[in-house]
């Protein structure tokens, strides 16, 4: 099936994968800071920003996801690309590392590594966030254009609601609400957890938000027990989508982990 996509910049290729209700354009607040260094392209998945749904004969499992994306690669002939993704996209990411098509891999608060009240805890989250975008749809400008309303409206996803943009924080409430794929892809990841194999040889970097309220940031003890070899970082202030929290910061975890020396460094945690 056909992908909407951005791509901008020059250099190696980077593949990102955004979350559960998102789009291409949760990546925005960092996409700058990338393309001196990166060519970047940024997907839909299906059903999500630009992108039709799955056939109704395939569930949006992340396996199936996983799979279109890899198809998408072969398309574009961008011949393992780089990789980094977000919650579910995080979870994609990591599949495609298992079917060795992508050079390295950054996954920020990926999905796969939860217990069973976790995910329900995460899954009610996602639905409830739904039901806030769905209830100030009609106000949103005015709700979320400015630091206060942002603040109470999306501290569930965002450490510092506060620095996104206004209108940024509109398009990310509506993105969600008007996802077709959005229940169904929540539904077909009921009960996914990573597989290995392990080692996963390549670049592997797993970075959890301190404030992540959504996949608890405890996941990532589970995360290191099924990869041991990846590093494994804390990101301060942020939430579980970190990009608007922290754009320098995040670029730096992406370029590093795909071979760019950055003088900001970053410290593991054990």
């Amino acid at each position: 099936m056909s992908l909407s996509f951005q791509q901008q910049g020059s250099g190696a290729p980077l593949l990102l994968i955004h979350g559960t209700g998102g789009s291409w354009e949760t990546w925005a607040p960092i996409i700058d800071l990338l393309i001196a260094d990166r060519e970047v392209f940024a997907i839909d998945l299906p059903g999500h920003g630009a992108s039709p749904p799955l056939p109704q004969s395939t569930p949006p499992s992340i396996p199936a996801l996983a799979d279109v994306v890899a198809q998408w690669i072969t398309e574009q002939k961008l011949e393992r690309p780089h990789v980094a993704g977000n919650s579910l996209g995080g979870a994609i990411a990591l599949e495609l590392a298992k079917k060795n098509r992508v050079r390295s891999a950054t996954v920020l608060s990926p999905v796969g590594f939860s217990s069973g009240w976790e995910f329900t805890y995460s899954t009610l989250s996602l639905r409830m966030t739904h039901i806030g975008a769905r209830l100030i749809n009609l106000v949103a400008p005015l709700i979320l254009g400015n630091p206060v309303g942002r603040t109470i409206a999306l501290s569930q996803s965002t450490g510092r609601p506060w620095r996104m943009q206004g209108d940024a924080a509109v398009r990310a409430s509506r993105a969600m609400l008007h996802a077709p794929g959005f229940f169904d892809t929540i539904k077909a990841a009921k009960g996914y957890q990573f597989i290995g194999p392990a080692p996963l040889d390549i670049p592997l970097t797993i970075a959890w938000g301190k404030r992540d309220r959504i996949l608890l940031p405890r996941q990532a003890k589970h995360a290191k027990q099924m990869l041991p070899q990846a590093r494994f970082l804390s990101l301060p202030g942020c939430g579980h989508v970190p990009m608007a929290d922290d754009p320098q910061l995040i670029a730096t975890v992406l370029l590093e982990n795909s071979g760019t020396p950055v003088t900001q460094r970053l410290t593991a945690v054990s």
